[in-house]
């Protein structure tokens, strides 16, 4: 069989993401024996010629798409992704007949809703290695897709739901084998390494146990630096993101990885998205040191035990005290993330992680980004509570983007403290800073570009933010978002919906 996968996803900010899922889904088919082609459209920014001449001369029997996100989960510059994949669809279906299959995180979260507005009857739910397999079988010997683990279908209007499919192992993805690199590495985007899929973790407001399942399934740190040499050995670029939901977690497998890497002397640099303060030790950082990470984000989201019980997190503020100091000791550089909103929050519980931040993240090696406002997704702890108390009309669709805030929490006076502490710290910064970060990335982008500064990029933010010009387009900037966050109409339980630049009409 011949089959199309095309990467949809073109979001590019701060730094563009490797298709890794697309890459796992494409060297799986391929190991089946079928003729596989991708589309990375991430570079591309007329797609349709593209698209046009492509297709025709494929002739798929099979039409696979990859999205990654629904929009860029920020209430006062939203980025409504899905209207450009409808394009993308439509254009498919203008040149083939052949059925199209969605996939990729966005899917899994809300497939029903997304198969609906894009006018696609399937959808894989889950990891998409084996339920692709078997799609291909079917088409092949002309056999209907209904019934395919992991596959969901809308047949005559109605929605047949799946339950989400998990391969119990995996290996490296091939991603060279099916994704330029060369754009990627102009970027200074790291190469993607998965280490494990599932997380066991019950945050309340986070949608990646739904995604990858709620328990782990380990890679084998040997064959995790297999294919690390590999890459090397194919690019000679030595830049390595994991991307993992928590790197850490659990604490064995990281150490094994780091152990590993160290053994066979690997020189790299290695970033990864996903330190969790649950499971860390003074071990972990001095043997990720040594295997040469030179950065991490640390999810803490909040340095107030009340918030992190009420969050689920699963850890306290101890811990999140201990991560800090062993980060600091370690001297990699680290993102901390904090988010303010979620039930029970209130003025006391955001000072409380201001004054931690203040204290033990005010030193160069730090970023620290402040969030206000919850993105509301369907399926997470948080979603069920206040539709459960009535507080979501039944009919509301989830894919226009829904946020929460906390009545008990003054938007303005949290803002305006979050702002307060802010102004004085050059590493402090609030993810609503949107429009600033963007025109700034812009300017510093080409300067480290100039430089040749080693990545991720989000380290130097301190430094752009002490010039002059950029200080006073922060200013205007937050002061434009202070008048946004002033005209937002929260509902009395604390949802409230995001402008989006374009309205979007939905299926009724």
């Amino acid at each position: 069989m011949k089959i199309l996968l095309i990467n949809t996803n073109q979001e590019k900010f701060d730094t563009p993401v490797m298709p890794i899922g697309i890459a796992y889904v494409a060297s799986s088919l391929k190991h089946l024996g079928h003729e596989v082609k991708v589309i990375d459209l991430c570079f591309i920014k007329d797609f349709l010629p593209l698209l046009k001449k492509e297709i025709p001369r494929f002739a798929p029997d099979i039409i696979g798409l990859s999205l990654r996100n629904i929009d860029t989960v920020s209430f006062i510059y939203p980025n409504w992704q899905l209207a450009k994949v409808k394009e993308i669809v439509n254009t498919c279906k203008s040149l083939s007949p052949s059925p199209i299959i969605l996939g990729g995180p966005a899917v899994s979260i809300l497939p029903k809703e997304i198969m609906e507005y894009l006018g696609c009857n399937y959808a894989v739910i889950g990891d998409g290695e084996e339920p692709f397999g078997q799609i291909a079988q079917r088409v092949a010997a002309g056999k209907p897709l209904e019934g395919v683990p992991g596959l969901s279908c809308l047949k005559n209007g109605q929605f047949i739901p799946a339950q989400p499919n998990r391969c119990k192992e995996f290996s490296s993805s091939g991603i060279l084998d099916w994704i330029d690199p060369k754009e990627y590495f102009r970027s200074q985007a790291g190469l993607p390494i998965q280490t494990k899929r599932g997380c066991i973790n019950r945050c309340i407001y986070c949608v990646y146990a739904n995604i990858e399942g709620d328990s782990y399934r380990l890679r084998d740190a040997r064959d995790i630096a297999d294919e690390i040499e590999l890459l090397i050995k194919k690019t000679g670029y030595r830049y390595f993101d994991f991307v993992d939901s928590t790197f850490n977690m659990p604490l064995r497998h990281a150490l094994e990885i780091c152990r590993e890497i160290i053994r066979r002397k690997i020189k790299a640099r290695f970033t990864t998205m996903g330190i969790n303060p649950k499971e860390t030790s003074e071990e972990l950082f001095s043997l990720m040191k040594q295997a040469g990470f030179s950065s991490v984000e640390i999810t803490a989201e909040s340095a107030s035990d009340k918030m992190l019980e009420a969050m689920q997190k699963g850890f306290t503020k101890l811990d999140v005290i201990r991560t800090a100091e062993l980060a600091n000791k370690s001297g990699l550089f680290a993102a901390w993330f904090f988010l303010f909103g979620s039930p029970g929050e209130t003025e006391k519980t955001v000072e409380e992680s201001l004054e931690f931040a203040k204290k033990y993240l005010s030193g160069k090696n730090n970023l620290v980004i402040f969030t206000l406002g919850v993105r509301l997704f369907k399926g997470t702890e948080l979603e069920k509570i206040i539709r459960r108390d009535g507080f979501i009309a039944e009919d509301y669709n989830m894919l226009k983007p829904l946020f929460y805030l906390y009545p008990g929490l003054n938007k303005e006076k949290a803002f305006d403290r979050i702002k307060e502490v802010c102004a004085v710290r050059n590493n402090f910064i609030i993810t609503l800073e949107e429009s600033f970060s963007r025109l700034s990335m812009q300017i510093y982008t080409h300067v480290l570009k100039v430089m040749r500064l080693p990545p991720p990029h989000w380290r130097y933010i301190s430094n752009i933010i002490a010039l002059p010009v950029v200080k006073q387009i922060r200013r205007s900037s937050l002061d434009k978002i202070r008048k946004k966050i002033e005209e937002i109409n929260i509902h009395p339980s604390g949802t409230f919906t995001a402008t989006l630049e374009k309205e979007i009409t939905l299926p009724v």
